[in-house]
């Protein structure tokens, strides 16, 4: 088996990235509990315009935040399979193991 050397600058950007994912999943969960609807729900009526616009600052401030939250656990995604696919040359972790 032959062993997969990776660039330890590569490794800390991943370990940074997979953390801000952790971070982000956690701040998302915390707005599903406090506001008791599943985040999917919530970002596509509040895309949409369902949600009535809260009258509450603080509320309509975390509408705000958590409709940004919701977007940016895909954007780390995308960017560690991109920083994946070029560490690897395109190939899966799986193949380079085996």
């Amino acid at each position: 088996m032959e062993a997969l050397a990776l660039n330890p600058a590569i490794v800390e950007v991943v370990e940074k990235l997979v953390m801000k994912r952790r971070w982000l999943l956690n701040e998302i969960q915390e707005f599903e509990k406090k506001y008791g609807i599943d985040s999917q729900d919530f970002y596509e009526k509040w895309s949409k315009g369902l949600l009535p616009e809260p009258d509450d600052p603080e509320v309509h401030g975390d509408f705000v935040i958590w409709h940004g939250l919701i977007e940016e656990p895909r954007r780390v995604e995308q960017e560690l399979r991109r920083m994946l696919k070029e560490t690897t040359g395109g190939e899966s972790l799986e193949s380079k193991t085996h």
